[in-house]
């Protein structure tokens, strides 16, 4: 393993060994045009899912998954179909992954 993914990796456990979670952003791939998206890494050994977003901008996939984590970790489950936050109106539902990753279809949408 080269120095700079050890040096991330080692970056992630100790955000994840702090805050419980990190969120872990992918770039969009202009030659197949699929979106970007984001996901947490930390929530499984907890015993819990882990969450995903797709096509929202950065700093909102960012947040949206903060707050639901967050969410998730104090409360141990996510309502779904109503708003989590004040500030920032989401509904959740159940995805297949397989199924809805392979239609490119949306988890979450910003209202």
């Amino acid at each position: 393993m080269n120095a700079h993914l050890t040096s991330y990796l080692d970056q992630l456990q100790a955000l994840i060994a702090d805050k419980g979670w990190a969120v872990q952003g992918v770039g969009a791939d202009e030659a197949t045009g699929k979106p970007n998206f984001l996901y947490t890494v930390g929530l499984t050994p907890r015993g819990l899912p882990e969450l995903y977003v797709a096509a929202l901008p950065f700093g909102v996939g960012q947040l949206a998954l903060n707050v639901l984590a967050r969410r998730l970790v104090d409360d141990g489950d996510l309502p779904l179909g109503v708003d989590l936050d004040a500030d920032l109106s989401v509904k959740l539902r159940v995805i297949d992954p397989d199924a809805d990753m392979a239609a490119e279809k949306l988890t979450m949408v910003r209202h």
